[in-house]
């Protein structure tokens, strides 16, 4: 790493490539100069180019596990998935004792569906580093996705809030998972914990609106909202909170106004598209929520609860058609 180095460090990532360029041209195999550059690549998501420089690394030095270490990672960054577990497994051993890199390979297994190997690594990179809170999280997210109890869950959440007051991400997590428990004090509490260490979080604020309206505090619900809004005006989350709220307290217009600033944002943003059909389907404008929903499939083939709304459209299309034939025929009969 650069700060494991006597270079400088650098924020600006351009302006570091070039001095570690330069350092190159004075010293052509000097290996630190060479993976730093390749993490430098990395987080400007230039993640081939990156594992170029990783493996020049590796010709040097075979068993350099930061190498090894990042090319596992910028593998998994390109969608390499299977072969950026091969190289966690050599990440792993030319280094057992790096918890990141259990850890990493066990998201890299859970991205794969593979979530019960993904907590064994969780384990054993705990087992390596008991504080690592980041596994201890994904350890609690994926137990609670394969159907481990509230109560078991809940606790690992804790367990990383214990070592870490202030983990934003702990605190999140336990507020969505009181959330759905129906706990909804407590997972306000959890989002006013995390806007006491950041006033201006703006998935607490969105997410804090969502509780208090499920506890039926519409005005607090829809002032928390826009304050996220009003922070980050574009994101879709908050827009998409905005929606359901305004949908909750029946006021469908204004729903579908968010609906729309939403798909000006991404017109092909499938939770704002489905939602929309949605609201038109609620307001029996049948044929002009089906397109929205034909949008979403076209995005999102497998998304069942656009699937079942298209088929109700469908049949209430099929019905008004049906109703306004016997009508007309009624009209041409003569008594």
């Amino acid at each position: 790493m650069i700060q494991n180095t006597s270079m400088p460090y650098i924020i600006n990532h351009e302006k570091a490539i070039t001095f570690f360029e330069k350092v190159l041209d004075i010293n052509y195999n000097f290996v630190d100069a060479i993976y730093n550059k390749g993490v430098e690549l990395s987080k400007l998501g230039k993640h081939q180019d990156s594992i170029v420089l990783f493996e020049r690394v590796l010709v040097i030095d075979p068993e350099n596990s930061d190498a090894i270490y990042g090319k596992s990672l910028s593998l998994g960054r390109l969608g390499k998935n299977k072969e950026s577990l091969l190289w966690f497994d050599k990440a792993a051993q030319a280094d057992s004792k790096k918890s990141k890199s259990l850890y990493d390979k066990g998201a890299e297994l859970s991205k794969l569906g593979k979530h019960l190997d993904a907590i064994s690594f969780y384990h054993k990179a705990l087992e390596v580093d008991p504080k690592n809170v980041e596994a201890i999280i994904a350890k609690g997210r994926t137990l609670d996705l394969v159907g481990f109890s509230f109560k078991q869950v809940i606790a690992v959440f804790d367990k990383a809030i214990e070592i870490d007051p202030k983990y934003i991400k702990a605190l999140m997590h336990k507020g969505f998972l009181l959330e759905r428990a129906c706990l909804f004090k407590k997972s306000v509490s959890c989002f006013d914990q995390i806007l006491e260490i950041d006033l201006e979080n703006v998935m607490a604020l969105y997410s804090k609106g969502v509780v208090l309206n499920s506890m039926k505090k519409y005005p607090e619900a829809i002032f928390f909202c826009k304050r996220a809004l009003a922070i980050d005006p574009t994101n879709l989350k908050a827009l998409g909170s905005m929606v359901w709220i305004l949908e909750q307290q029946g006021k469908i217009d204004e729903a579908l106004s968010y609906c729309d600033t939403a798909l000006e944002i991404n017109p092909n943003y499938s939770y704002t598209l489905s939602y929309k059909g949605k609201l038109l389907y609620e307001l029996g404008k049948y044929n002009e929520a089906l397109p929205f929903y034909d949008r979403t499939l076209r995005i999102e083939p497998n998304n069942q609860r656009a699937v079942f709304y298209r088929s109700q459209i469908l049949k209430k299309l099929k019905q008004n058609e049906n109703d306004s034939s016997f009508l007309n025929k009624l009209r041409k009969k003569k008594f």
